[in-house]
């Protein structure tokens, strides 16, 4: 009788370790179906966040894009003549640059307007003051003709044991009545300036 009563229970419990056991496997397969979904939600937040990051730049990049174009089609805040709307200087790897200059005309009639930008770089070399000239680095002229606004972009290299200070920006129209516009920056300004 106890020996009928072990069998029972052996069988008994043989049954419930089979239930167990399909039980355990198909949880094992649940987790790693949550495993995986649970990798794809991530993968497909991190996509997410990368496109929302992507489209700020491009919004803030638009943004300053309609401010630029506002300033030059209502430019009541600005006195009449040539501006220099922008200026920044990016990189600096290996003491390679690229610059960015954008002058703008303001006037009540519009007329092309002409002439040349000087960039001067100061600062220091070998202890002593230095001055270099963009154009004479590799930017080429920077002549001009326009009637509402004109961008200059292009790279140059600063010389080895070269520490810049101090940027001199010239502009100088060659139209009769157009004054013209002498700006200093500072290096850290240049190199720090958004847009």
């Amino acid at each position: 009788m106890v020996a009928g009563h072990m069998r029972s229970e052996l069988s008994q419990l043989r049954t419930q370790v089979s239930y167990l056991q399909k039980r355990n496997s198909a949880l094992l397969d649940k987790s790693a179906q949550l495993g995986r979904a649970g990798e794809i939600d991530r993968e497909a937040m991190r996509r997410v966040q990368a496109m929302l990051n992507q489209m700020q730049g491009k919004l803030a990049d638009l943004t300053e894009e309609v401010s630029f174009y506002r300033s030059i089609v209502s430019p009541h805040k600005l006195k009449p003549g040539l501006h220099l709307q922008h200026f920044q200087i990016t990189g600096g790897q290996s003491k390679q640059y690229r610059y960015r200059l954008v002058l703008t005309q303001v006037q009540d009639k519009h007329r092309v307007v002409k002439g040349k930008i000087a960039v001067q770089i100061l600062g220091q070399m070998g202890g002593k003051a230095k001055t270099l000239d963009l154009n004479q680095m590799g930017a080429g002229t920077m002549d001009f003709s326009f009637r509402y606004f004109h961008a200059f972009s292009g790279g140059f290299a600063l010389p080895a044991g070269f520490t810049p200070e101090q940027i001199d920006i010239r502009v100088t129209p060659f139209t009769r009545h157009v004054a013209g516009v002498e700006q200093k920056v500072s290096w850290k300004q240049a190199t720090s300036m958004e847009g």
